[in-house]
């Protein structure tokens, strides 16, 4: 018994229980939130899978937590591969709202773009660490491995699951951790010329309905007249923020979820 309280004891100064407890209350006040927000439905099968989520997500750190991410790092192709197999379900994703981006298990989704998230920041972590301390992080030939990853990444969730969005977080990811890894500015100048030259061949290959969304932005009512297509979404939200006013309509008190 003493030998386990050691090594309990070990453990919670090693790890970063912080950042645990930081999840902890994040993910708390959004089940919360999710319970006021689906109060009228009278249905708790939402709480009730957010709450499974919570204690799958404390399992999984304890595991991972103990696992040198080193390790992890050194065998960046096999998670890669890993990666891109997940990436490749989406072709068995259910169609919701015009993307492909969940599986659907039993009542439970999992949007595997997600988890490859993980995947791909400790890939792309694992390359800017070798290259900065080489000081060849600048280097084109250092790059291009890089860019491939999230090429391949990038192409695979656009072409499957049509989620431009997820993939556009890949691209933000991407771009922060360059900018943190110490990457010449000219380095984005360029990225930036090269996507504004292609921006009329990137508009061609968008699909109608991801066009209007742009469009929507500029001049909604002759996108959506009605309001209950493209624009849907952002006039719920329009009507939830001026009929809560201020200080909102109470917890549990909303009349829409």
């Amino acid at each position: 018994m003493k030998k386990f309280l050691n090594l309990t004891n070990n453990y919670l100064k090693k790890s970063d229980s912080l950042l645990l407890l930081l999840c902890l209350i994040a993910t708390s006040y959004g089940i919360v939130l999710i319970r006021s927000a689906t109060m009228n439905t009278g249905s708790m099968s939402s709480v009730y899978v957010q709450i499974l989520a919570l204690i799958c997500g404390i399992f999984l750190y304890f595991i991972f937590s103990l696992i040198d991410i080193d390790i992890m790092a050194d065998r960046w192709f096999a998670l890669f591969v890993i990666g891109g197999i997940m990436l490749l379900s989406l072709v068995f994703a259910e169609s919701e709202g015009g993307n492909k981006s969940w599986l659907r298990f039993a009542g439970i989704g999992i949007q595997p773009s997600e988890i490859v998230k993980i995947i791909f920041i400790i890939i792309i972590a694992r390359f800017i660490t070798l290259y900065s301390q080489q000081r060849k992080l600048d280097k084109f030939t250092s790059l291009l491995p890089m860019i491939i990853i999230f090429s391949i990444y990038f192409v695979l969730i656009v072409g499957l699951s049509r989620d431009v969005g997820s993939a556009l977080v890949y691209l933000f990811i991407f771009a922060v951790m360059l900018f943190a890894g110490g990457l010449r500015i000219s380095w984005f100048l360029i990225a930036l010329g090269i996507l504004g030259v292609s921006s009329p061949f990137v508009w061609k290959a968008l699909s109608d309905r991801h066009k209007m969304r742009i469009i929507a932005l500029f001049d909604p009512v002759a996108v959506d007249p009605t309001g209950l297509g493209i624009t849907y979404q952002v006039n719920r939200s329009k009507a939830a923020i001026t009929s809560g006013g201020i200080f909102g309509q109470g917890l549990f008190e909303g009349p829409m979820t």
